[in-house]
């Protein structure tokens, strides 16, 4: 098995870099996700802005629209941005928290 960054919701490696019946688990909350492979597109929002294509697989967790998902992603990047252990620490238990009961507790704006 293979598993994204803890951030991470969306995977595009070079075709055939994950092998055929690979499961991909997402980083953010474990769940299987969704292939679409041999795709021939921008893998970033800069190579998309760039008009650039390359050939690469995609993963996608089939909950990365989901509130609580955002929220667990954004209280993940905060907490390793955060200057202060403490607060770092709060952020992380409170996205373990909303992880266990697939509840936000907040509403979020973001695109994970």
């Amino acid at each position: 098995m293979h598993t994204t960054a803890k951030t991470q919701s969306r995977y595009t490696p070079d075709c055939g870099e994950v092998k055929e019946g690979e499961v991909v688990a997402c980083g953010v909350c474990g769940a299987t996700m969704i292939e679409e492979r041999n795709v021939n597109g921008p893998r970033s929002w800069a190579q998309a802005m760039g008009g650039g294509k390359s050939p690469h697989d995609v993963f996608e967790c089939p909950h990365q629209e989901e509130q609580w998902h955002k929220q667990v992603v954004g209280l993940r990047r905060e907490a390793g941005n955060s200057i202060s252990k403490k607060l770092a620490d709060i952020m992380l238990e409170e996205a373990e928290e909303i992880l266990s009961s697939k509840k936000a507790t907040k509403t979020v704006y973001f695109h994970s």
